[in-house]
C-alpha cells in the first residue's frame, strides 16, 4: 500500500512538472484567450497525457461531482 502512495504521489508531481513547465513556455501571465490554436491544443494534448486516467487515482463519483460543480457555473 505504501509503495502504491508512493508511485501516485510521483506520478502526481511529474503530472504537474510537465503541466507548469509548459505554462512557464507561455508565460504565467497569459490568459488562456491570448493563446492561439496550435498552443492551445498543445495544452490538451498534455493535460490529456499526464492526467487522462483520473480514474486509477479518483473516485468516478468525485469527479462526476467536480464536473458538475462547475459545469453550472
Amino acid at each position: 500500500m505504501e509503495v502504491s502512495n508512493n508511485v501516485q504521489s510521483k506520478r502526481s508531481d511529474n503530472s504537474l512538472k510537465s503541466i507548469g513547465w509548459l505554462f512557464g513556455k507561455f508565460g504565467w501571465n497569459t490568459r488562456l484567450s491570448e493563446l492561439d490554436e496550435e498552443k492551445i491544443l498543445v495544452l490538451i494534448m498534455l493535460c490529456k497525457e499526464e492526467i487522462g486516467d483520473l480514474e486509477h487515482e479518483f473516485n468516478e463519483t468525485y469527479l462526476a461531482d467536480i464536473w458538475l460543480k462547475f459545469k453550472k457555473q
